[in-house]
């Protein structure tokens, strides 16, 4: 990975913010810091497009940082300037494809991508032949079998909002990739069908797409006449979820931007294991979702599809101890390399998701597993509903006025 000399002056000005005891230097206060003229107007543009910096002109003119230093990382600066911190031959990392013997490559450009330069002094020709990699994010060729001794994971507590946010918002357009055209559009595609068994005809009713990240399943949503509203913490991913033309909303799924009974039904897809307190998300589904309003959940399965579960090329899956542990896991050699190894995940056993979903006062109506042809389902989803005239203390204590938008 080459670091530009413009990313290296962008780097610097950036610093050179963050350093500034009142957050505000001027353009000689930048070119006093060695970063040439003929870089830094540009530079400066396209910082300011990627709402890393603001400027003011006239008297007082100068440039501060759009948001906290903590919140700006280097990689953020990097792609403002030179886009992809990582490209093959021009194109994005992940679809990269090679015959043959060198199709590991793949693999070790995105663990490059996400994790740095550090990969490449790790990987040998042999690992690429024999394609026994052992990346940073605990990914290992398809082929061999992971040793149960390094089936030991670390628990970091729990995750803030704001720094799942952050985390997404890093993989935004990876995982958009990811999900539409990259290898995780079967395993999305399974979920859709799942989501149009359970959810059912919209009719032209609105639908809350909670957690809707880039807006991967609005298409299922739309196809069975849903209008559809979203809602996801990160910032980047519901940019993403906007082009679908849908509208969303940067929010916490425990503190949802809506009206009491204001949504007529509402879909959670992929996002069981992203939230640390589940029963307060369900909570607020119940709040929102009118009285006879449907939640449909379709989430990995917690007993064939959790953190703790190794799966055989023969479609069989080994549950390795810790399925019990309903606790975030950051690193574990058994997270392969797509999101979770990315962002964490937390381990949710079946109890936990029952029982999360009836605390909340939503009758559980139907369970179902996906349609693949494989012995061992990947996903699980089950439909609820709120009864009709039911409350709880959350419903009266949020006001259902004007103020909260319904689409």
């Amino acid at each position: 990975m080459r670091v530009s000399a413009r990313a290296d002056y962008a780097l610097r000005a950036a610093i050179e913010m963050a350093a500034a005891s009142d957050c505000h230097v001027t353009s000689d206060q930048l070119g006093r810091a060695e970063i040439p003229g003929k870089f830094l107007e540009t530079i400066l543009t396209q910082l300011r497009r990627s709402n890393i910096v603001r400027c003011k002109r006239g008297p007082d003119s100068g440039f501060w940082l759009a948001r906290p230093a903590s919140e700006i990382s280097l990689g953020d600066v990097i792609r403002a300037v030179d886009g992809r911190l990582l490209s093959v031959r021009g194109e994005p990392a992940e679809n990269a494809t090679y015959p043959g013997p060198a199709e590991p490559l793949r693999r070790v450009w995105i663990a490059l991508h996400a994790f740095g330069p550090s990969v490449l002094e790790t990987v040998t020709l042999a690992d690429i032949v024999s394609g026994e990699l052992w990346l940073p994010d605990g990914s290992r060729g398809p082929a061999a079998a992971r040793p149960a001794n390094n089936c030991v994971a670390r628990s970091h507590g729990l995750c803030s909002s704001e720094a799942m946010g952050q985390r997404y918002d890093e993989f935004a357009d990876w995982y958009d990739t990811y999900v539409t055209s990259g290898m995780g559009q079967p395993f999305a595609r399974s979920a859709d069908r799942l989501l149009e068994r359970l959810l059912g005809p919209g009719n032209d009713r609105l639908c809350l797409d909670l957690g809707c990240g880039g807006g991967a399943h609005v298409p299922a949503l739309t196809r069975l006449g849903w209008r559809v509203t979203g809602v996801d913490i990160s910032p980047r991913q519901i940019d993403v979820a906007r082009r679908t033309g849908i509208t969303a909303t940067v929010a916490d799924a425990g503190n949802l931007p809506l009206a009491n009974q204001s949504v007529d039904a509402v879909a959670t897809i992929m996002t069981t294991t992203d939230f640390d307190d589940l029963p307060s998300v369900f909570a607020e589904a119940h709040r929102v979702l009118r009285p006879g309003g449907r939640l449909v959940v379709i989430a990995a399965h917690p007993c064939f599809g959790g953190v703790f579960v190794e799966h055989g090329s023969d479609g069989s899956c080994i549950v390795r101890p810790g399925y019990r542990r309903h606790e975030r896991i950051e690193e574990n050699p058994l997270l392969g390399d797509g999101i979770r190894s990315r962002v964490g995940v937390v381990n949710l056993p079946l109890p936990a998701l029952l029982n999360a979903l009836t605390g909340a006062g939503l009758i559980l109506h139907e369970t179902a597993e996906d349609d693949s042809d494989r012995p061992v389902p990947s996903l699980f989803g089950m439909t609820a509903t709120r009864p009709s005239g039911s409350s709880r203390p959350s419903d009266s204590s949020r006001p259902s006025d004007s103020s909260r938008p319904v689409t």
